[in-house]
């Protein structure tokens, strides 16, 4: 068989010839360092998820605090509006909203029910809960 021709036979079985030795150095050259680059890409993926999953997170906890806020302010709004704690209802539920780090921002006391909308800032979004407190709807 010619000697340019890029297969020879081998015991009737085909077999490519290898490259010459600098084609594989030169190879290997040019892929230096993409594991690198890879595990850098990897990393910031990891951190890029991690920082979103922490906002989330703290997002559900400010939102969880609001509805706390919420419930206790339209608690303290009930009892005061049913006696049981003198003063004013709605003067009680601001107080104590704000004691939970919300603001008092709706008001409605009556003497067996109380409706209150709270809203805190979380960042540059505010978040906003209402709660009801009072009766059950089965009692007349």
């Amino acid at each position: 068989m010619p000697r340019g021709n890029a297969q020879q036979t081998i015991r009737g079985a085909k077999c490519r010839r290898s490259k010459p030795a600098h084609q594989n150095v030169h190879r290997r050259h040019l892929e230096r360092g993409s594991g690198s680059v890879l595990a850098v890409a990897i990393i910031g993926a990891t951190v890029s998820i991690a920082v979103a999953l922490c906002l989330v997170l703290a997002a559900h906890a400010a939102n969880t605090r609001a509805q706390v806020a919420a419930d206790a302010a339209a608690l303290a709004a009930a009892d005061t509006a049913s006696g049981r704690i003198p003063g004013d209802a709605c003067g009680r539920a601001a107080a104590i909203a704000a004691e939970h780090g919300a603001t008092l921002n709706g008001c409605d006391a009556g003497r067996t029910e109380t409706f209150v909308t709270v809203s805190l800032d979380f960042g540059w979004i505010t978040l906003t809960a209402s709660s009801r407190a009072g009766l059950p709807d089965s009692v007349p």
